[in-house]
């Protein structure tokens, strides 16, 4: 007897319906999930960067071959703000005030084409997606990013750089 292994099996559970998972779409458990991982990674950038204001990237990890399998979770903070992409929250902590602020939210390259295909009828979260979205791909968040940094306008950047997902 042999036994099939657990991509096999998943797939053929979910092989009549497509999951697609975003992090501005967690489902009701995992917005604790979500928390849990962003407090974490405040905590462990207070230890890293002591007296200073940090980043957090926060990133979703869909794995590509399962994607009917919960995504991975985690923040990652850091002393500069990270490079827009694709599956990424942004926030940045200031220690002077103790406070967390938001500074952007960039789905999928499908859910981007999505929101811009439907612009006319999202709901206004959805709306508010679209403008990160659009700011993005007009490269806004990009020199946010350069400014946030103390770049140079005129400094190095990946102006070449598109990802084909």
């Amino acid at each position: 007897m042999t036994r099939e292994n657990v991509g096999k099996i998943v797939s053929d559970i979910y092989s009549t319906k497509q999951y697609e998972h975003e992090l501005g779409e967690l489902l009701p458990g995992e917005t604790a999930r979500y928390l849990k991982e962003l407090h974490e990674g405040v905590d462990k950038g207070k230890k890293n960067f002591p007296g200073k204001d940090f980043y957090i990237e926060f990133v979703l990890k869909k794995e590509r071959l399962m994607p009917q399998i919960l995504p991975r979770l985690w923040s990652v903070p850091r002393q500069t703000c990270p490079t827009p992409f694709y599956d990424q929250d942004c926030y940045v902590y200031r220690y002077k005030d103790d406070v967390l602020e938001f500074i952007w939210s960039i789905p999928s390259p499908e859910t981007c084409k999505h929101l811009k295909l439907n612009a006319l009828f999202l709901d206004p979260d959805s709306k508010e997606l679209l403008k990160f979205v659009l700011d993005y791909e007009d490269k806004t968040l990009f020199k946010l990013m350069k400014i946030l940094n103390n770049e140079k306008e005129d400094s190095i950047e990946l102006s070449d750089f598109t990802f084909k997902g």
